[in-house]
């Protein structure tokens, strides 16, 4: 039979063809004669997948060639959507290295997801719900690298202006004392610290509700040499600091005293 000299007007159809027709021959279809890339030969042979060979079907060239069209293309795969990974959780603390003529060492502030619980003495809040003392605690001991290069840590208290002053003032150092309890117990095993309370009293600024004037500070410092640890070398770190945020004119109390709890050998 002769062949068919397919016009150059549907070159570009043969080529799309040309992948469906390689797809036909995973399917069990065979070309049984072929002759060059644009001449080929009327016939192809058509073999089923059955069991039981079935004899061969004739199709003309446009037969072929709608089979060929009809089989579906393998399409590429969609690439992975890749999520970006999360943030980092907050570590709670903002940590401040301080460096004055009197000393050095570190401000280290709660982040405002912690305060000290409005209307009480020695409780702890985050994000407003109210924490157990061992949660806290345990929170602290994340700090124990900042410890170990302090020779004197120092628990800041404070309380807002809500409230009757005198109420407030007391709420303000018994919040020192609890703190230091707290610092005492999150020590590192063999580090023996002098522990302070820096009791700075209440907020006498406007009386709104501001987690800012109920904050928990600590200081982690060690006198250069030949000074010793005063008041106002605290005060002056606090009002030099930029975590620290609050006028300390507006307290009412500058009162340091050194707590009585003890650090253990642990």
């Amino acid at each position: 039979m002769s062949g068919l000299r397919i016009p150059a007007s549907i070159r570009r159809l043969l080529l799309q063809a040309a992948f469906g027709l390689i797809g036909l021959l995973g399917a069990g279809l065979t070309l049984v004669r072929y002759e060059g890339d644009i001449l080929i030969k009327p016939i192809i042979e058509v073999t089923t997948g059955a069991a039981q060979p079935a004899p061969p079907r004739i199709l003309t060239i446009p037969e072929a060639l709608s089979i060929a069209l009809q089989v579906p293309r393998r399409e590429a795969e969609p690439e992975p959507v890749v999520s970006p990974p999360p943030p980092p959780p907050p570590r709670g603390f903002v940590e401040e290295p301080l460096a004055t003529d009197a000393l050095e060492g570190w401000l280290v502030v709660l982040t405002q997801e912690y305060a000290w619980r409005k209307g009480k003495d020695a409780a702890v809040e985050l994000a407003g719900q109210a924490q157990p003392p061992e949660v806290i605690v345990e929170h602290l001991r994340r700090l124990q690298d900042q410890m170990k290069s302090a020779s004197h840590l120092i628990a800041v208290g404070m309380a807002s202006a809500e409230g009757a002053p005198g109420r407030e003032r007391q709420r303000a150092l018994a919040r020192t004392k609890q703190l230091a309890v707290w610092l005492t117990e999150a020590v590192p095993p063999g580090y023996q610290p002098n522990v302070w309370r820096l009791n700075l009293g209440q907020y006498t600024g406007a009386a709104v509700d501001s987690p800012e004037h109920r904050r928990i500070v600590i200081l982690m410092v060690t006198p250069r040499a030949g000074r010793v640890l005063a008041a106002e070398a605290l005060l002056e770190a606090l009002r030099t600091s930029e975590s620290f945020g609050l006028s300390l004119d507006r307290f009412t109390d500058r009162e340091l005293v050194q707590s009585r709890e003890v650090v253990g050998d642990r």
